[in-house]
């Protein structure tokens, strides 16, 4: 049995060929008896030279590490110089800002949550064909301050919320508007409950100056989209809408709640072509479909309950459109007029 271990351990020696540092191993006699006070000092020298050995590895090692990472700085700085080279002769580059600007606002316009900021911040080129490009800033979102710190931090880290220009202040407002300057315009309202109060003031206080704004610059001339469903209903009830006009309105997403903006509405857009109504169960829809809004093709009912019976009132309002061409009722259930049979 010790013939055989010994064997084993002389031919795995013999297999890895360590060289010097082996020397005294590979000798059968220093395994099978006592080492003399000869090969202690052998072995102890052996331990030394070993030690000198794999420092001196691990210099050369962490040479090699250093000129491998110069290596590949040099080749990030040459791939980084070809790829700069590369863009100089894109064919990008010769396109001029005038064309970019159609490229942009066929983007903006074939993606409802693209945001113009995207754009911005490619390049310089970029950028200044963004800020000639005014229709891809038409959508702007009419807000106050998030109360939550949470949510307020992450909400004004954003230029854009899906694809609007997101304005909580009066300054915010009056440069999105001078962004967008000439061209129609996709406002939207998205006020919370007026008791909140956010870092900027009081949020009732913060949405008036805004709508102020609004009407100061005579804004809602250009609107052609207009939209409030996500505006608090105890907010948008108490608004007072009384001077404002909307001649170039020809799409609107509404709620019954509105009742000052919606008179406003029905007064002064004749152009309207597309609306969207939101009806609490209480309120009653009485708009003029025939006469005030002769254009209207797409009409989008919606009740806040389920199965809610059309009101008489509604369903007189639906008889006599004469554009109509698309009625869509969402949780509404129509019954016959009286003495309709």
């Amino acid at each position: 049995m010790q013939g055989r271990a010994i064997f084993s351990i002389s031919t795995e020696w013999d297999q890895l060929g360590r060289g010097e540092s082996t020397k005294l191993a590979r000798d059968l006699d220093a395994v099978v008896r006592s080492p003399t006070p000869a090969d202690i000092e052998q072995a102890k020298k052996n331990i030394q030279d070993g030690i000198d050995t794999l420092d001196q590895i691990e210099k050369e090692l962490e040479q090699t590490r250093a000129k491998l990472a110069n290596l590949k700085q040099r080749r990030e700085a040459v791939q980084q110089d070809i790829q700069l080279n590369r863009s100089i002769t894109s064919n990008l580059r010769t396109i001029p800002d005038e064309i970019l600007s159609l490229i942009f606002e066929y983007y903006v316009e074939s993606d409802p949550q693209a945001s113009p900021w995207v754009l911005m911040s490619v390049c310089h080129q970029w950028r200044a064909a963004a800020v000639l490009a005014r229709r891809i800033w038409s959508k702007i979102m009419v807000t106050h301050a998030v109360p939550s710190p949470q949510r307020l931090h992450k909400r004004l880290n954003e230029r854009s919320s899906l694809g609007y220009e997101i304005c909580h202040t009066v300054p915010l407002l009056e440069k999105a508007l001078d962004r967008a300057a000439g061209v129609p315009l996709h406002l939207s309202f998205k006020f919370g409950d007026s008791r909140y109060s956010g870092v900027y003031g009081d949020a009732d206080v913060i949405s008036r100056q805004l709508l102020k704004t609004l009407k100061d610059r005579k804004v809602c001339l250009r609107i052609y989209e207009l939209e409030t469903k996500s505006t608090s209903t105890d907010w948008i009830k108490n608004v007072d809408f009384d001077g404002f006009e909307f001649p170039g309105l020809e799409k609107a997403w509404l709620t019954t709640s509105s009742k000052s903006l919606n008179e406003r509405i029905k007064k002064t857009s004749s152009r309207l072509r597309w609306l969207n109504i939101e009806k609490n169960s209480d309120d009653v829809l009485d708009w003029d479909l025939s006469t005030r809004m002769p254009c209207l093709v797409h009409l989008w009912l919606s009740e806040s309950g389920h199965d809610v019976p059309c009101r008489p009132e509604t369903l007189k309002m639906l008889q006599n459109p004469p554009r109509l061409t698309v009625l869509k009722l969402w949780h509404v259930k129509l019954e016959p007029l009286p003495g309709d049979g």
